[in-house]
């Protein structure tokens, strides 16, 4: 099994819920999910830990979502099994939703 770990964040104090994290077409989480593996919400942080099968590599997608609300400084970090991280930027301030994909 491959262990990942997704953190996103952001500047402000503004609320966001990831609506759904994707690993390859296989559903990590989704909106009202009953089988959410370890999440962790923070001011500006959510973090997200599951193990999935091993693959060469992943293709992780997510939807954040702000509605009504303006984030700046949007980060996404991917690491595999403890090793390097992959980040990704949002390019610049976003009004109500992030939605990208990482590969690792």
């Amino acid at each position: 099994m491959d262990t990942i770990m997704f953190e996103i964040t952001w500047s402000g104090s503004q609320d966001a819920r990831l609506y759904y994290l994707i690993d390859n077409d296989q559903v990590v989480l989704k909106k009202n999910s009953t089988h959410a593996p370890s999440i962790t919400i923070e001011q500006g942080k959510i973090s997200v830990t599951y193990q999935i099968p091993r693959k060469a590599a992943h293709r992780i997608e997510w939807s954040l979502m702000f509605p009504g609300e303006t984030l700046a400084d949007l980060k996404a970090k991917v690491t595999l099994n403890s090793g390097d991280p992959e980040t990704r930027n949002a390019g610049g301030d976003k009004k109500h939703h992030w939605v990208e994909a990482l590969d690792v």
